[in-house]
């Protein structure tokens, strides 16, 4: 029987058996150009995305001034 895995959107994905993941992983290794990481690159990447409060010299939303109307 194949393993799925279903998304949050409904599609179901096919998940490989051990003997198709070790020969897409033998592929992977086997091309120059595309060498995976190593454990070691893996714990010195860094997210791209951060969620929360921006960093930096970015306006805050503070309370506003009103605005001076021309006489």
């Amino acid at each position: 029987m194949l393993k799925t895995v279903k998304t949050r959107l409904g599609r179901v994905i096919i998940l490989p058996t051990p003997e198709e993941d070790a020969s897409i992983t033998a592929a992977a290794m086997s091309d120059p150009d595309a060498m995976p990481f190593t454990d070691a690159e893996w714990a010195q990447v860094k997210p791209l995305v951060r969620r929360g409060c921006l960093l930096g010299p970015y306006p805050t939303a503070g309370p506003r001034t009103p605005a001076k109307s021309a006489p």
